[in-house]
């Protein structure tokens, strides 16, 4: 009898475990800011390489731009200048196309990790897409026409529609809420939002 409540209390564990719905953490930021490089670098990177099964994450690049109709697209100008425009499409365009979430991810962070200081975005996304083994041509042909233009533009609308409003970027949201204290203790923050059994990377 006592083998059989052990075995029935490690499987409730178990599915309990299993059952528990991952972590969503929302990061809105703009290409070449250089708090939210920072941040791709320093936390989301680590955090995402030993948290991975415990968390999803949803990429947002926009921030203080802003954006108005023209012909069957959208014009920009971004806190950065023009190359940061060009990098926020470029990251939008990657999201789109491409499906692996941990290749994503990668993606996002080697993009983010390049040097702020030149603006390069279109020789950083090759170089990325290159040691990834991703399809370039299709993010870069996305990234420079209307198509690009318009995930850049429904990023906008995406950013301009929280609740609270972000007083600066990079804005982080843990399960849809801002957190703060994500922005510099993301491991932390996933690992304390999580409600299923802790992974060892959270001990």
């Amino acid at each position: 009898m006592f083998l059989v409540l052990l075995i029935g209390s490690a499987l409730v564990a178990a599915t309990t475990a299993a059952e528990a719905d991952p972590v969503k953490v929302g990061v809105y930021d703009e290409a070449f800011c250089p708090a939210c490089r920072n941040f791709a670098e320093t936390q989301l990177g680590p955090t995402y390489e030993e948290l991975k099964d415990i968390m999803v994450v949803h990429l947002n690049a926009y921030g203080w731009a802003q954006d108005w109709p023209w012909g069957e697209g959208y014009i920009f100008d971004c806190q950065h200048g023009p190359d940061e425009c060009d990098g926020n499409q470029i990251l939008g365009c990657a999201d789109k196309y491409v499906t692996d979430p941990d290749l994503m991810v990668e993606f996002f962070t080697c993009f983010m990790s390049q040097d702020y200081t030149v603006y390069r975005p279109w020789d950083d996304g090759e170089k990325c897409a290159g040691q990834l083994g991703l399809d370039w041509e299709t993010i870069k042909t996305c990234a420079s026409s209307v198509e690009g233009q318009i995930i850049h533009h429904e990023a906008g609308v995406e950013f301009q529609a929280l609740d609270p409003q972000p007083y600066g970027v990079p804005h982080i949201t843990i399960n849809g809420v801002a957190d703060d204290y994500a922005y510099t203790n993301l491991k932390e923050a996933v690992c304390k939002a999580y409600t299923g059994e802790k992974p060892p990377a959270c001990n």
